[in-house]
């Protein structure tokens, strides 16, 4: 897979995500990416601890940024572009 199509897939999941729950934080991990919402999700449960605040406290260096819907295109993939492989 090229890298523009890890990019560009990983745009449109995050816009995806972002029209349900809001804001999503967008998180790079041991090679994948992790969308997380601001809040606890509901209900319980193992994904209780998968908000902002947990994800951030663990893993620091992995945070990309924040997005919503109506994020620019261009602007996300140059942040995602530039996590991954540097400006």
């Amino acid at each position: 897979m090229r890298k523009g199509d890890i990019v560009g897939n990983s745009i449109q999941h995050l816009r995806r995500e972002a029209r349900v729950k809001g804001e999503i934080y967008l998180f790079h991990i041991d090679g994948v990416f992790r969308y997380v919402p601001h809040e606890y999700p509901a209900g319980g449960g193992p994904n209780k601890s998968k908000n902002f605040e947990a994800m951030y406290a663990q893993n620091p260096d992995c945070f990309i940024g924040c997005y919503d819907e109506k994020v620019i295109w261009k602007d996300l993939r140059e942040d995602i572009e530039d996590f991954l492989y540097g400006s």
